[in-house]
């Protein structure tokens, strides 16, 4: 056992129930569903340009996800688990299951509810696995616990047919992992709920936290400046008596957003556009060291973020 992670040997989805898992070609095509016949011959062609794998390899996915074996397994869903103390609360969910990732959020319906603030999962566009979801059910699920769609992360397009390199074009957009992140208003309402205000205050911390990870500096400002502006928290005293350190992060970017727009002219809306207003005095040269150390603790979150 790992002080960071625990291995969980669990087939997971929508229901407590025995299912057949298919062993395919490419081992990390596996999946609880069988390969969609209207993506057969779907292709990806790796050549000088494409990212990822060796020049001129070609990805046809009829044969990258041809069953060699089946078996049988027993798949559970996401609040059993946690229920039955397999498994820990889920504050943030990230998924990759080869076409039933949207199955696996709906056997994590309590969670989502409760204590997940946070969704990244793989979805697509177009069937690569028969009968599974797309992305428009997804967001459909999710919007319904009160998530909203952020951003999609490692795009892979496909072309319709294994034609030779000369003869591909830019292919469909057909996979994608997309962020979510939970509404504030869904966490603490307006006006806030006096029955587990607590444990929606330590949510909207860690949503947060999580948002600044995924680069989204503005909407973890907008959190900390509501529950200030609700009088649900002090950020200042709770990193002075607290050891967390994504707390005194959180304190810190606050603080230094803070600097920053006092230093910063406004914004103002005149004649369709938005201005920089010229009535403030403009940044001292002795402020600047401010945002230079802002921007550098940014590049490092990024890094932190990459590694």
């Amino acid at each position: 056992p790992s002080k960071y992670f625990a291995l969980v040997n669990k087939c997971i989805g929508s229901t407590n129930s025995l299912g057949s898992f298919k062993v395919m070609r490419s081992l990390g095509a596996s999946s609880l569903l069988p390969s969609a016949p209207s993506a057969e011959k779907y292709t990806w062609v790796f050549y000088q340009g494409r990212p990822l794998v060796r020049n001129g390899e070609t990805l046809i996915w009829g044969e990258h996800t041809r069953v060699v074996k089946e078996v049988p397994v027993e798949i559970n869903t996401l609040d059993h688990l946690v229920e039955n103390g397999d498994i820990p609360q889920i504050d943030f969910l990230s998924t990759d299951a080869q076409g039933a990732d949207c199955d696996i959020l709906l056997g994590a319906s309590k969670a989502l509810s409760s204590s997940t603030v946070g969704v990244i999962c793989e979805v697509e566009f177009a069937e690569l696995y028969e009968g599974q979801t797309l992305f428009c059910d997804t967001q459909d699920l999710l919007r319904k616990h009160g998530f909203r769609f952020c951003d999609f992360w490692g795009r892979q397009d496909f072309n319709t047919a294994p034609y030779p390199v000369e003869l591909q074009g830019k292919g469909f957009f057909v996979v994608a992992e997309a962020l979510f992140f939970k509404n504030v208003s869904a966490l603490i309402g307006d006006p806030p709920a006096q029955s587990g205000a607590n444990q929606s205050v330590v949510r909207c911390l860690k949503l947060a936290a999580i948002a600044v990870v995924f680069d989204q500096f503005d909407y973890a400002l907008g959190i900390l400046r509501t529950l200030q502006e609700k009088h649900l928290l002090s950020l200042d005293k709770l990193a002075s008596r607290t050891n967390t350190k994504y707390i005194k992060l959180l304190r810190d970017l606050v603080r230094s957003a803070d600097e920053i727009e006092a230093d910063s002219p406004p914004l103002y809306y005149e004649l369709g556009r938005w201005n920089v207003g010229t009535d403030v005095p403009q940044k001292s040269s002795g402020n600047r060291w401010k945002i230079y150390l802002y921007l550098i603790e940014r590049l490092l979150l990024m890094a932190v973020r990459i590694i």
